[in-house]
């Protein structure tokens, strides 16, 4: 690689970078130190403000960028940070911070009952189980009202799904139909149209968002992908 394109492409990442830093800090670094005092008051002032502050900013920006906003996924992003020796419960908490700012920035609330109840049902919680199968479910898994996939919050019904390819290790394409509700399960049932890689579809699977974890059971007819 020349010079001439080094520093073209290190030009154009700064720039990238630069344009991603104002997106999740519209305030600066006034923002940040405002965030970072209150994180460190949630996390009892455990850590130096200077290492707490440089966390916060990778944390914040890579729940801002991933598609998997599951707490599994951003609390194993925090933990494995380098500059400061996070523990898991700490790594939650910084998880639970991340999900309240995203809510009261993009709803522009702060009713603490409304965060906390909208929160549980895009980002997942403590509610439901913790188990790949429903209790009292009955049915072809998945693939009847009566026996939904269980996942932890909204934002993992498309993390299942991206996990699917068919039993001929096709890839799959969805499209969300809607919700519905049945008297065995609690809370309401989101409904997927599955199609294969060629726009054919396929069935239709059913996913209940309301629970601790995502399944790993998987409907008849599929796959995991390795």
């Amino acid at each position: 690689m020349g010079i001439f394109n080094f520093f073209k492409k290190r030009k154009e990442l700064n720039e990238i970078t630069d344009k991603l830093f104002k997106e999740v800090f519209p305030r600066g670094k006034n923002e940040i130190a405002e965030d970072a005092s209150k994180l460190s008051n949630v996390l009892n002032h455990n850590y130096s403000l200077s290492a707490l502050e440089k966390l916060y900013v990778n944390a914040a920006s890579y729940f801002y960028i991933t598609e998997d906003k599951t707490e599994k996924n951003i609390v194993r992003y925090i933990v494995k940070q380098d500059d400061i020796n996070f523990s898991e419960s700490d790594a939650k908490k910084l998880y639970k911070f991340l999900v309240t700012r995203s809510v009261q920035k993009n709803l522009g609330t702060k009713d603490e009952k409304f965060i906390d109840m909208l929160s549980t049902g895009v980002f997942g919680g403590d509610a439901g189980y913790d188990l790949d199968e429903i209790p009292d479910s009955f049915g072809e898994f998945g693939l009847d009202v009566t026996n939904p996939i269980p996942v932890n919050g909204i934002i993992s019904n498309e993390v299942y799904l991206k996990r699917l390819i068919t039993d001929q290790e096709k890839n799959i394409q969805w499209e969300r139909e809607g919700s519905t509700e049945t008297e065995n399960i609690e809370n309401k049932i989101d409904i997927y149209k599955i199609y294969d890689s060629d726009k054919n579809f396929i069935c239709k699977i059913f996913i209940s968002p309301y629970h601790k974890r995502i399944s790993n059971k998987i409907p008849k007819g599929f796959l995991l992908k390795n």
